[in-house]
């Protein structure tokens, strides 16, 4: 099993989240209750079930935080 990525200034995924923030801001600026339901509609589209479309807010929101580290999948 891997070892989970450590906060670092300026990580490569801030790259990912400054984009997705820029999406927001052009789409009106949905909550992260809102993205996370088009998210589970989206997903649910796609076949699965309502449990298993579900994603939490925090999730989302931490998405889009600047400087977090990956979530460790694992």
């Amino acid at each position: 099993m891997s070892e989970p990525e450590t906060f670092k200034p300026g990580s490569r995924w801030d790259s990912l989240r400054e984009a997705l923030q820029t999406q927001r801001a052009q789409v009106g600026n949905p909550s992260y209750a809102e993205i996370a339901e088009r998210v589970a509609a989206a997903r649910r589209d796609q076949g699965l079930n309502e449990h298993e479309a579900r994603v939490a807010r925090s999730t989302v929101y931490d998405l889009f935080t600047l400087g977090r580290p990956r979530i460790n999948l694992d």
